[in-house]
């Protein structure tokens, strides 16, 4: 291939076009670098006549799915292409393409050779290859053989190789393999932190022209702490996702209120963060409306009371208040742990007082270099709030391997505690003898975590209790309905109680969702004014396959109480 050909393209401004396009975007300084020096060195390219030794320059992308990696690729076909330095393709679809190196094929190398030369002889400018899969083989030979076979088509395109955010010294061994044979640069993609996350979120709105109240902002920090609870978290494409549906929310509304604006109020989203995350009761409320719970409530008590003398004394050191909760499913773990946080914000020890809740094993990664960073991240994220890891004791492994990412995740995680102890809260919890095991086999942790809630199975009247607690004001029940619950509560036998199995809370929540969907299908089937829960409504519940079957799995049968 001739370089001499190669100009610049006519009318394309590369330092306006790094201006416009390539400096606004967030959070991706090394590539906002690369692309700088791309456009800043051609000129000396061109006059040397060096095209290919550019050309001869392969990448390797660091970055997490939902980073929109198809949007970098297109950048960077622009640049090497407006600027002259590769020839531009009449067929815009083919600029570039994602391909996928998957080892469980058998005849992998000359699949992938024979796919790719179908690319290149089609004029795809960028290829782009996921080597996520070989992350664990890169000796393998069909590896090292498709490195050699792309050198034959260093000219035809600009070639990537993409693998996960992962911890400095495993890239550092994915660049050296890929070194091996190729010029390689690396250029790395770091998650983006909440309030980065944030500042994407206001520049995509106001690409749509909205604009939105401050207070808007706090929901959708809210919303997007949800949204990684709940492991559904993409990066930059959730944020995207979480716009339009702010957008689509604030339109809604104004069509049924009659208004036309688009500045979005927090009244505007109703709806777009679940109850949850919205309580607007403080911690001391939180605490009186909890059923049960005596010793936890004066366990919290004395943390208020120690935190508000040692805030007035401030030659006494903060104290380290991470904490490890035990106890059955159901027992009020979770509720205690937001109110833990709502309470260590109120009294100035959490700056945010943001509720992160993950499991142990999400602190994993999925192959090796992938778990400290993930941990890292997860940590960073909560920093100045409360990070609940439940079923913590997933993270401990007797016969633990050089490959235990829980134990990676561990050794992280205790360094992220002491670090910033003064304003990180880690509350780990899950069964009793459990997390006697992860405390026994990890001295490192139990030094760290000086306070133990320990969390009872709910007594009969409790659960009778927290059921009632769940009919909204708007809802009647008769007598004869409040006595067949109580008698079913109370002919559940003390076997079934202290079983690991049972749920507690959540058996009772099932029950009570149940019972009002019967009542609701009821109610709308006759001719009633309002709706009233019946003994027939709560009979139904019980009966029903999900109530049945899980009563089953207990040593003793449930009684329903009815004649």
């Amino acid at each position: 291939m001739d370089h001499n050909t190669f100009n610049t393209v006519s009318g394309f401004d590369a330092q306006k076009y790094y201006q416009r396009k390539i400096e606004p975007m967030i959070g991706v300084d090394s590539f906002k670098e690369l692309m700088k020096e791309i456009i800043d060195i051609e000129p000396r390219i061109q006059q040397d006549n060096t095209y290919d030794i550019f050309l001869h320059q392969y990448y390797l992308f660091s970055m997490e799915d939902g980073s929109y990696i198809e949007d970098y690729l297109q950048i960077m076909r622009d640049v090497v292409s407006l600027k002259g330095m590769m020839t531009i393709t009449s067929d815009s679809n083919a600029e570039y393409i994602r391909v996928p190196i998957l080892k469980e094929k058998s005849d992998l190398y000359q699949s992938a050779c024979s796919f790719l030369d179908r690319l290149f002889r089609k004029g795809t400018n960028v290829v782009c290859l996921d080597i996520t899969n070989w992350l664990s083989e890169l000796q393998n030979p069909d590896f090292r053989k498709l490195l050699l076979f792309l050198e034959d088509y260093y000219d035809s395109a600009i070639i990537v190789f993409r693998i996960p955010y992962l911890d400095p010294e495993i890239v550092n061994k994915v660049y050296n393999t890929l070194s091996d044979v190729l010029t390689v640069r690396r250029v790395m993609f770091p998650p983006l932190s909440l309030d980065r996350l944030i500042e994407y979120g206001k520049a995509k709105l106001k690409k749509y022209r909205f604009t939105a109240q401050d207070d808007v902002w706090d929901l959708f920090r809210k919303r997007i702490i949800q949204e990684k609870n709940e492991g559904k978290f993409y990066e930059k494409m959730t944020i995207d996702k979480l716009v339009r549906e702010m957008v689509y929310t604030k339109q809604r509304s104004d069509v049924y209120n009659g208004s036309n604006d688009c500045d979005i109020k927090p009244q505007d989203l109703e709806g777009f963060v679940s109850d949850s995350f919205s309580s607007g009761s403080t911690a001391e409320e939180m605490i009186k409306q909890l059923v049960g719970l005596d010793e936890i409530k004066k366990q919290i008590k004395e943390i208020a009371k120690t935190i508000s003398y040692i805030k007035k004394n401030k030659k006494l050191e903060s104290p380290c208040i991470h904490m490890r909760f035990a106890g059955n499913p159901g027992t009020g773990k979770t509720t205690v742990a937001r109110i833990i946080g709502k309470l260590l914000k109120e009294k100035g020890v959490l700056s945010k007082g943001d509720f992160f809740e993950v499991t142990g094993r999400d602190l994993c990664g999925s192959y090796i270099g992938h778990t400290a960073p993930l941990t890292e991240r997860i940590c960073r994220d909560a920093y100045g709030s409360v990070l609940f890891i439940d079923e913590a004791y997933s993270l401990y492994t007797k016969d633990g391997s050089d490959r235990d990412f829980g134990r990676e995740a561990l050794v992280t995680l205790i360094g992220e505690m002491e670090n910033h102890r003064n304003d990180f809260v880690v509350i780990m919890a899950g069964y009793s003898d459990e997390m006697k095991d992860l405390m026994d086999g990890n001295p490192g942790l139990i030094s760290r975590m000086p306070f133990l809630m320990e969390f009872p199975n709910y007594t009969k009247e409790e659960l009778t209790n927290i059921f009632f607690s769940m009919i909204p004001d708007t809802i009647r029940c008769s007598d004869e309905f409040k006595k067949s619950v109580t008698d079913y509560f109370l002919s559940i036998s003390d076997g079934d109680l202290t079983q690991k199995e049972f749920s507690n809370a959540r058996f009772v929540r099932n029950l009570f969702e149940l019972t009002l969907s019967k009542a609701i299908v009821r109610h709308d089937e006759g001719d009633f004014e309002e709706l009233c829960l019946l003994p027939q409504d709560f009979e139904l519940a019980c009966s029903s396959k999900s109530i049945t079957q899980l009563m089953e799995r207990k040593q003793t049968r449930v009684g329903f109480g009815f004649q």
